[in-house]
This record gives structure tokens, C-alpha cells and sequence, in this order.
């Protein structure tokens, strides 16, 4: 048994149908493939962030000192180790 379409659709418009399905088709599995990219990329991100973070937490208090002596010794009335401790982390 053949399957057989309804007589208002001629062969032409058929295959144009199936080939925008497939360009769409091929349009979707592109753009699962740049997804996947962009989450490997961001997981980068992620991971540099932390690390950036951990550094940051571990020299925060030693900058801190640094920034305070070094005012201290030129004198400077405005310290800026205020501004180094208002820096946001987590």
C-alpha cells in the first residue's frame, strides 16, 4: 500500500517542504552544537573566576598592610585601604 497525499498537494510544494525541514533540521543541530561550546567556555569562565577569587582572598589582607605602610611612609592623609576593604567577595 502506497501512502498517497491529499490531492492539493502537488510533488513540487512536497519537496520544497522536506528541504526546508531538513535546512531547518540542519539549523537546530548547529546551534546545539554552538550551545555545547558556549557552556564548555563558560565552565572556563567559572573556573578562572574562582580562581582569581581565591587569589584575591589570599592577598587582600597582605595588600591591605602593603597600602597602609606605604601611605604611612609618604605621608598621605587619605588612605585608600578603606576602599580594599569594601571590595565585595565571597
Amino acid at each position: 500500500m502506497s501512502c498517497s497525499h491529499p490531492p492539493e498537494i502537488d510533488e513540487k510544494k512536497l519537496k520544497i517542504l522536506e528541504c526546508k525541514i531538513e535546512n531547518l533540521t540542519q539549523t537546530v543541530i548547529d546551534l546545539s552544537r554552538k550551545i555545547d561550546m558556549m557552556c564548555g567556555s563558560c565552565e572556563n569562565m567559572d573556573e578562572h573566576i574562582n580562581f582569581v577569587n581565591g587569589v584575591y582572598k589570599t592577598v587582600r589582607s597582605p595588600l591591605q598592610w602593603v597600602v597602609q605602610k606605604t601611605n604611612t611612609l609618604m605621608g598621605s592623609d587619605a588612605t585608600h585601604s578603606d576602599e580594599i576593604k569594601q571590595l565585595p567577595y565571597k
